[in-house]
């Protein structure tokens, strides 16, 4: 599944380019150099992951093997989508720096979670408080997103597009809490990770130019 998530990302890489390429409209390039590096950074990362280049540490408190990078691409990637999405929504850029800070809190409380074990529940908790702004902030960007739309058709395809995107993004901590009390093997909670990823990423970014 490696393999066909890199595949995936660098494909809509591509695309991405050729619509850039193509768009002489300085916003909608702008936001397609955005898409442009999000695919990148994510294929980029499961390439490490296919070659086995990157670390491979154990979570403290269950010694479940995982590698902290992914933790790097979800933070980079999500804070490029949001930075995205505030684009689209014409969200002011305070607004978004603070979604995109407590989306970035999350992830990184959520790394510490699995590196300390004295703290990892603390941890752990902090870092699902941070996912309410966070989470919060994504769902008033895509509801402005939707005032922001004249034609009707566009308007149900965002609102489409905000309950798939909140129900992914909300759905990563849920494959976590699963498999950290063992109900999935790493395997498993790898490949519903990968599917989660390409949902949030590279198929957001392709129904998004889509309307």
């Amino acid at each position: 599944y490696f393999v066909g998530a890199a595949i995936t990302f660098f494909l809509s890489l591509i695309v991405d380019v050729i619509g850039w390429i193509h768009t002489i409209n300085p916003l909608k390039r702008r936001l397609y150099s955005v898409i442009c590096l999000t695919n990148f950074l994510a294929g980029a990362t499961y390439i490490t992951f296919l070659f086995d280049l990157g670390p491979t540490w154990p979570t403290v408190v269950n010694d479940r093997p995982f590698n902290p990078l992914i933790y790097v691409e979800w933070s980079a990637t999500t804070s490029n989508l949001i930075f995205f999405i505030g684009h689209l929504s014409e969200t002011s850029g305070y607004k978004v720096a603070v979604i995109i800070f407590f989306d970035v809190m999350m992830m990184a409380f959520g790394l510490f979670a699995r590196l300390t074990r004295e703290y990892s529940f603390k941890m752990e908790l902090v870092s699902y408080l941070c996912a309410i702004p966070s989470m919060g902030g994504l769902y008033f960007m895509l509801t402005n997103a939707t005032k922001n739309t004249v034609v009707q058709q566009d308007v149900e395809s965002i609102k489409t597009l905000r309950f798939v995107t909140i129900l992914v993004w909300a759905a990563f901590p849920v494959v976590y809490e699963v498999g950290k009390v063992g109900i999935i093997n790493v395997s498993t909670e790898a490949l519903f990770n990968t599917l989660l990823d390409i949902n949030a990423k590279a198929i957001f970014s392709s129904v998004t130019f889509s309307t």
